[in-house]
C-alpha cells in the first residue's frame, strides 16, 4: 500500500498543529512557571535536533517534518489517560526534587514508548511518499 502524498505546505501546517497540541497538553500539566518554560522550549530543542540530524544525514525537509511532527504528537498521545499521574509526579518533583518515587508507572511508560514507536513508524511510512 502506497502512502498518501502530502505536500510540503501541508507538512508545515501539520508540524505547527503538532507543536500547538504538544504545548497545550504539556503546559497544562506543569505545576509552576519554571517547568512551564522548560516544557515550552521542547519544540525548539526538538527542531534543533531535527535540523542537525537532517544536515548530518542529508535528510530532506519532507522527512524531517514528518518525523518532527510525529514526535511532537506522540508525546501527548502517549500520555492520554495518564494526565493525573503526570501532573502529580511533576508537582512532587517541584516540591521534593527528583527521586525514585517520581518515576512514571510502568504502564504509563510502556504506553508512551509504544505510542512514540507507532507515530514514528507512521511518520517513516508517510515520508516515503514524495510529492
Amino acid at each position: 500500500m502506497e502512502p498518501p502524498v502530502i505536500s510540503m505546505p501541508m507538512w508545515w501546517i501539520i508540524a505547527v498543529i503538532s507543536v500547538i497540541v504538544f504545548l497545550v497538553f504539556s503546559i497544562t500539566l506543569m505545576p509552576n512557571r519554571r517547568y512551564k518554560i522548560q516544557v515550552s522550549s521542547s519544540p525548539v530543542a526538538g527542531a534543533s535536533v531535527a535540523l542537525v540530524a537532517g544536515i548530518v544525514k542529508h535528510m530532506d525537509t519532507h522527512t524531517l517534518l514528518a518525523l518532527y511532527s510525529s514526535a511532537m504528537l506522540g508525546i501527548p498521545l502517549g500520555m492520554l489517560g495518564n494526565r493525573r499521574e503526570v501532573r502529580e509526579k511533576a508537582q512532587d518533583i517541584a516540591i521534593h526534587g527528583d527521586r525514585p518515587e517520581n518515576k512514571l508507572s510502568r504502564r504509563a511508560l510502556v504506553q508512551l514508548l509504544a505510542t512514540l514507536a507507532a507515530t514514528g513508524a507512521l511518520a517513516a511510512w508517510l515520508s516515503t511518499a514524495k510529492p
